[in-house]
């Protein structure tokens, strides 16, 4: 095996690599959905995170809303004093 471990990863590499442009060709038009004429005005910023909340949709349905909630909190003390329900 010592002798073929180059050949074995080039292989594997080619394997792992797709054999289509369906991923690609999917967030493109994604792209084009999310930023259509009324959405023009969007910043780089927010047309990022919308894109990608796009692509990855199930990773966004398996987050849960408190984790989120908690995050925010803990990111100032502004928004911690604000989302304190107590």
């Amino acid at each position: 095996m010592p002798t073929y471990s180059n050949l074995y990863s080039a292989m594997e590499y080619v394997l792992t690599l797709s054999v289509t442009q369906v991923n690609c060709e999917r967030v493109f038009s994604k792209l084009k959905i999310i930023k259509n004429r009324l959405r023009a005005s969007l910043s780089n910023d927010r047309l990022d995170a919308f894109l990608l909340m796009s692509v990855e949709k199930k990773i966004l349905s398996d987050l849960k809303f408190e984790d989120i909630l908690d995050i925010i909190k803990n990111s100032s003390q502004t928004l911690s004093k604000l989302l304190s329900f107590t």
